[in-house]
């Protein structure tokens, strides 16, 4: 039997709108910031525009890192013990059972919410992050593990920053 587990639609929406402004809100501040219609700014002012380019510049990247490196589906085949983690921008990625060392549970915390999830420990020395924030359910993830008898690990501290090291290789 297979489990599919889809995205998160409204925050994967979300997510994907947001990058359209941001992209125009750092080309509108960099064509601002060298002003070719008017005389140059003035210190103070030429400061506040780099400033709002630069932010605008690193929420654009931290968004589109999420859409790049957060799983937006998963599959699940009992019959062969595999588990397929599909991504956005990335090809999927196919997980042999043998593949998996461990997993522990985590929560994801938001502004709004917060979302349970759990960190899939690689053999390689990866994590997947799988949690309601990006995706709609996790507890069949967990039930087919739990099958498994792949081993547990309890409860764990998740940080954004330190999974996207990992998968960029800082």
């Amino acid at each position: 039997m297979i489990t599919v587990i889809n995205s998160n639609k409204p925050q994967l929406v979300k997510k994907l709108a947001i990058q359209l402004p941001l992209l125009l809100l750092f080309v509108l501040s960099v064509i601002i910031i060298f002003n070719p219609w008017g005389p140059p700014a003035d210190t103070f002012h030429l400061l506040l525009r780099i400033l709002l380019c630069i932010l605008a510049l690193l929420l654009n990247i931290y968004m589109f890192v999420q859409l790049h490196y957060l799983p937006i589906g998963v599959s699940i085949d009992d019959s062969s013990k595999k588990v397929t983690v599909k991504f956005l921008l990335l090809k999927p990625i196919e997980i042999q059972l043998d593949d998996i060392k461990d997993y522990s549970s985590t929560m994801v915390y938001t502004k709004k919410k917060d979302n349970q999830g759990m960190l899939l420990h690689l053999k390689t020395g990866k994590t997947l992050l799988l949690s309601n924030f990006n995706l709609k359910d996790v507890k069949p993830i967990e039930v087919f593990l739990k099958k498994a008898k792949v081993k547990y690990l309890g409860k764990e501290d998740f940080s954004f920053f330190p999974y996207y090291r990992q998968w960029l290789g800082v």
